[in-house]
């Protein structure tokens, strides 16, 4: 009985172990402006059903061979994270054309910083995003994620990058 029992807590252990290393490997990190790791959360996957935060507008070009274009703009009071993605099966961030947190002006595909953003948001969201299908980021954290935006009113997001089919 005793050998029973031993066994029955090793595949419990075993068990145990097994969903800590999976929860691990399911965890996504970004990087703030200082270069240190902030744990967001779990990685979403394409059958995941957790909605995504609204944005103020989504992508508003259209799909160009095998590349979609995909813009947001999202104020840091609508909501402190935010998360965008490819939209389609197989593609991934490949390129970080625009990323502005201060005042950005224009539209998708012509946007133009303006005189008070952080200077190490383009830098910050290249290496948050490319490579993945999902980029999350944590707006609440602001001036403490991109650094200091100098901005006399509070400042916004505003992103536009490329997806490419893998």
């Amino acid at each position: 009985m005793g050998t029973t029992v031993c066994h029955r807590h090793g595949f419990i252990l075993v068990l145990f172990l097994s969903s800590i290393s999976c929860l691990a490997s399911k965890m996504d990190v970004n990087y703030d402006a200082r270069g240190i790791k902030i744990e967001v959360g779990r990685k979403h996957n394409l059958s995941d059903s957790i909605p995504n935060p609204r944005s103020e507008f989504g992508s508003s070009l259209p799909k160009l061979g095998n590349q979609i274009p995909v813009c947001r703009h999202q104020n840091r009071s609508r909501a402190p994270v935010l998360m965008f993605d490819c939209k389609e099966k197989g593609y991934v961030f490949t390129k970080i054309n625009f990323a502005d947190y201060g005042h950005a002006s224009g539209d998708c595909g012509n946007f133009r910083r303006g005189n008070c953003g952080a200077p190490d948001t383009l830098r910050l969201v290249k290496k948050n995003c490319l490579g993945k299908w999902q980029c999350i980021l944590l707006l609440g954290r602001g001036d403490e994620m991109f650094g200091p935006t100098h901005c006399k009113s509070p400042p916004w997001f505003v992103v536009e990058a490329t997806c490419t089919k893998t």
